[in-house]
């Protein structure tokens, strides 16, 4: 179990890394974190935390070639990012990530709530990003 290393689709990801330098240069992006440390909940997380929004997803949505809560939330595939996008910019970002792999999982809250639907078990995660944003600030000693 385990020891699945994720591999990097080069050509997928220069094409990826070019679209988003595109988006970014049309000012299409709200805002954008990678999925690298800690998967795509903590890329969640931070975003949310960031912006002082809630946020709220549908792992069902997400594109994963394995439909499990656990795997979609914790992976560290290489080039995958969480992108917030104003909903009067969606189409042109859609329109110039055409051709590669994207999906809209969810959109943010004006509530500061955390909440992550499960691929078929309803929520899974509700929780305040003030009170994540102390959790993970407290071994710091902030």
């Amino acid at each position: 179990i385990g020891c699945n290393v994720p591999q990097v689709r080069a050509d997928a990801a220069k094409r990826l890394y070019r679209v988003m330098t595109m988006a970014v240069e049309k000012g299409l992006l709200a805002s954008a974190h990678g999925c690298y440390r800690g998967g795509l909940a903590v890329a969640l997380a931070m975003t949310a935390m960031a912006g002082g929004h809630g946020v709220e997803v549908d792992l069902g949505k997400a594109p994963a070639e394995v439909k499990n809560n656990d795997r979609i939330l914790y992976s560290e595939s290489a080039s995958r990012f969480v992108v917030t996008v104003s909903p009067r910019n969606q189409g042109l970002f859609e329109k110039v990530l055409q051709g590669n792999i994207f999906s809209h999982i969810g959109f943010v809250r004006d509530d500061g709530k955390f909440v992550v639907k499960g691929v078929e078990s309803g929520t899974i995660i509700r929780q305040d990003i003030k009170e994540l944003k102390k959790a993970w600030q407290s071994p710091f000693g902030v």
